[in-house]
């Protein structure tokens, strides 16, 4: 039997648990070896299966551990994950972890250093809501994997911040990073980038994040240090302070800050987080926008996205889509060649239908051309 005929079943088994734990046994030995990285590649933690897995896993007997690609640790109204990273065997296949909801503080001495030690092989780290007691800590959990090309942060919290973050710990090497909600964010790329190496590496940047006025042109800058590597760039920003008009403020001051004539080879810009509500506190107007736009001057931009939330299709108004879509008729050269495109996706309680035809008409010329696409954005490492 050819090794694609064995892979279809075993990959519909795993996709089915009830089937697989049913009918596991029926499985031909002849598809064991095929099967058994199906199976076992991605191995999920959460505290209803923690006791079962650390039963199975560290077994003198057990087989699985070295099919384990992608390892997964739920930490969900619980605190079983020292007791997991102290038990987990060697991983020897593990090339992407994924861990959330971890407080450091619950970690003994000997946790963190086996996980350091299942981090050395890995391609991709995830981390959702983890939370440091310090910055020095994210970077030696993140300098532990140096064959990274992948990293997602999502609500990682220091405790307490490094202005100046130790040169003693290199970086890797990452080809695509993506942040959302940490308050780190600048003096992560400013490590990232005291490695002179990661600086042409990393080519898809995904930035989710609350920012204060003082944060807002050292990020800048280290957008721009990334050079002509960068080919992927999605960015919202909002304030780190709720009260106020400071989402407006840290928009139009990134608008002024951000210059990505430097970034020569972008091809995709995606502007993932603009709300159009009346209540949401940020700019309804798409100056900000349009000012980062106009200072693109890379030839093969191939698509500029703009995730719009809205209520009714009226709030489309302050936005002025006429003044944006002269940028891709002739305003910016790099914009209005004839392969770019400039897609929209409209969310919120709205009537969609209604919103595509106010932006087709408002973008007529683009629709004419048929340079105008609506659809779901997709996300930063879909490719």
């Amino acid at each position: 039997m050819s090794f694609t005929v064995i892979a279809m079943p075993a990959d519909n088994m795993n996709i089915h648990p009830p089937f697989l734990q049913n009918f596991a046994t029926l499985v031909c030995k002849n598809w064991l070896y095929s099967s058994r990285f199906h199976l076992f590649s991605r191995v999920r933690l959460f505290s209803f299966n923690i006791d079962i897995a650390l039963d199975i896993l560290p077994a003198p007997q057990s087989t699985i551990p070295s099919y384990i690609c992608w390892l997964e640790i739920n930490n969900y109204a619980g605190l079983f994950a020292n007791d997991a990273f102290v038990s987990l065997p060697p991983l020897s296949a593990l090339v992407r972890l994924t861990l959330r909801d971890i407080p450091w503080n619950s970690l003994s001495a000997s946790a963190k250093g086996n996980l350091h030690s299942l981090s050395r092989n890995l391609t991709t780290l995830q981390l959702h809501c983890i939370y440091f007691e310090s910055f020095s800590q994210q970077l030696e959990l993140i300098a532990s994997a140096p064959l990274l090309e992948t990293l997602f942060l999502g609500t990682v919290v220091c405790d307490k911040d490094l202005d100046d973050p130790s040169t003693q710990l290199r970086a890797p090497r990452l080809r695509r990073l993506a942040i959302g909600g940490s308050a780190s964010t600048p003096s992560l790329l400013r490590w990232l980038l005291s490695a002179s190496q990661s600086v042409s590496s990393i080519h898809t940047l995904s930035l989710t994040i609350g920012l204060h006025l003082h944060d807002v042109k050292p990020l800048s800058t280290y957008i721009r240090a990334f050079g002509p590597s960068l080919e992927n760039l999605a960015i919202s920003v909002y304030s780190g302070l709720l009260e106020g008009n400071n989402n407006v403020i840290i928009q139009n001051m990134l608008s002024d800050e951000l210059d990505l004539r430097k970034n020569t080879s972008l091809r995709t810009i995606s502007f993932p987080g603009i709300s159009l509500l009346r209540n949401s506190g940020c700019s309804k107007s798409s100056n900000w926008v349009r000012s980062i736009l106009s200072k693109v001057s890379s030839r093969a931009i191939e698509r500029v996205s703009f995730s719009l939330k809205m209520k009714t299709p009226d709030e489309l108004v302050p936005f002025d889509l006429p003044a944006l879509g002269e940028l891709f008729t002739g305003g910016n050269p790099c914009l209005s060649s004839g392969s770019t495109k400039i897609q929209f996706e409209v969310r919120g309680d709205v009537n969609r239908d209604e919103a595509h035809a106010l932006i087709s008409q408002a973008l007529r010329r683009l629709d004419t051309q048929g340079k105008l696409e609506f659809g779901v954005i997709p996300g930063p490492f879909s490719s």
